[in-house]
């Protein structure tokens, strides 16, 4: 009794922390006046209500926008039992609260067991700091973009920490991997680059690799792909066809020119439904797909049955580009990877005329009323100079991070968290920009892990490779 009394006292302070922290991110938040919502919020919404109108009658609330894949119907659920119990509070709550959870358990790995004052005082410092990035601006935005940065996190923990973790954390790790992967698909190659890099690793510096703890990551995963698919079977069976994938990458082809000169060189004996629209093209990706007019817009402004054709030739689509103009698609391909790494702003976190006029027509009265309030609706969230600090932090920070990848006096499990959790910062935005296209919110929403990741580096090497080492797994334990 006396040794599990110990424990608990142990872990107290952390659990204080977890609690600090969550409680910290939600100031942006407090600041507006209401959570952040954005274009997407009433699309995840719209399909939830309309699941609930199905299944218990439930009143259609949200205009439900055509059935499609890649807003997922669980991140959806999500914000809708939230509205349900108390506006989007509760999801915010969560969500802050998970990050809090998520951010401590992850920095214990690298600090004594035994935490005293100097230790307390340094961890709270840098969770203040973290609070001053773009994390808590993603931790209160009713949108899927918070998990990206916790699918790395989750990753990480579970490949380089499994021998080491009792089930309790193990199946907490697995449970954020698993509802990262279910409310985004980019989550799902995210995840994948992870385990890619953490197996090079442990060729490259001769441990026993993880291949345990890399199938569970793979199942976490997986469950992203078997819930889409549920999800798919569920929609062709209520509505007779399955939904719609928006062509992504279609619209960035056509945006960035290879796909666009292709369907100039080859139309109309290709044989493409878009070499009907070749003079509306090229368009900005977005226009391409969101736009209802005939002018500037082409999946939205075409008939339904033209659209379903539309995303299933896109894969065709794509390899003809690719292999009628290879250089080209690929520099494009690497060109907007470099754009989105970027673009790190927080622009959506204040509403403009376009936004403004958005959610009046598509919130509900009594939620456009109270977004209508906030500071976001006055442009005063002082969004900018969070983002301008995240980003110089950042640069600084990546510094540190390839210092720590190469410093001998920080073992190796934090050497290679740093390498995995900056590939993933890397692939997220080759998946986002190299193939939807560069947006502030894509890249913002992972750059905090840059200066979370060099702290507790800076952390290890302080405190001494001793200390970090009475955390980290020893090499007999190492994972198989």
């Amino acid at each position: 009794m006396m040794g599990q009394k110990a424990a608990v006292d142990r872990d107290f302070p952390w659990r204080r922390l977890s609690l600090l922290a969550g409680l910290a991110f939600l100031w942006p938040a407090l600041v507006n006046g209401m959570p952040f919502l954005f274009y997407d919020t009433p699309g995840y919404l719209g399909g939830a209500n309309a699941l609930a109108h199905g299944l218990f009658g439930a009143k259609l609330d949200w205009t439900a926008a055509p059935v499609m894949l890649g807003r997922s119907i669980y991140y959806g659920s999500f914000l809708y039992l939230s509205l349900a119990l108390a506006g989007f509070w509760p999801a915010a709550i969560l969500q802050a609260a998970l990050t809090g959870v998520c951010v401590v358990t992850f920095l214990r790995y690298f600090v004594p067991l035994r935490v005293g004052g100097l230790v307390l005082g340094v961890v709270i410092a840098g969770l203040m700091l973290l609070a001053c990035t773009t994390l808590p601006f993603f931790a209160t935005f009713m949108m899927p973009d918070l998990f990206s940065g916790l699918a790395l996190l989750s990753a990480t923990a579970l490949l380089l920490f499994w021998k080491r973790d009792g089930w309790r954390r193990r199946a907490f790790w697995i449970g954020v991997t698993a509802a990262a992967a279910l409310f985004h698909p980019t989550n799902v190659p995210i995840l994948l680059s992870v385990v890619a890099v953490c197996i090079l690793l442990h060729y490259i510096l001769e441990v026993p690799r993880p291949w345990l703890s890399a199938a569970i990551v793979l199942a976490a995963a997986s469950s992203g792909i078997a819930g889409e698919a549920i999800f798919s079977a569920g929609v062709d069976h209520a509505m007779g066809q399955p939904p719609i994938r928006p062509p992504f990458v279609t619209a960035r082809l056509t945006a960035d020119g290879p796909g666009t000169r292709y369907l100039r060189d080859t139309c109309p004996k290709n044989g493409f439904l878009l070499c009907r629209y070749i003079s509306r093209l090229p368009l900005p990706s977005d226009y391409f797909l969101w736009s209802r007019s005939s002018a500037d817009g082409v999946f939205r402004a075409i008939p339904p049955a033209q659209r379903r054709q539309l995303a299933a030739e896109e894969t065709r689509f794509v390899i003809a580009t690719v292999l009628h103009l290879p250089l080209e698609t690929i520099s494009k391909f690497f060109e907007g990877a470099y754009k989105q790494m970027n673009r790190t702003g927080l622009n959506e976190f204040n509403y403009g005329w376009i936004e403004r006029g958005f959610f009046k027509n598509n919130l509900p009265p009594h939620i456009y009323d109270q977004t209508a309030q906030t500071r976001a609706f006055e442009l005063k969230v002082p969004a900018y100079q969070f983002a301008r600090f995240t980003r110089t932090i950042a640069i600084v920070s990546l510094f540190i991070c390839l210092w720590a990848m190469f410093d001998r006096n920080i073992p190796k499990p934090l050497r290679m968290a740093v390498a995995m959790i900056l590939c993933g910062i890397i692939v997220n935005a080759f998946i986002c920009g190299g193939l939807s296209g560069a947006h502030d919110r894509y890249q913002a929403r992972v750059i905090w892990l840059a200066p979370w990741i060099a702290y507790l580096a800076l952390l290890a090497r302080i405190f001494g490779p001793k200390a970090v080492r009475e955390a980290a797994p020893a090499p007999a334990q190492a994972q198989g």
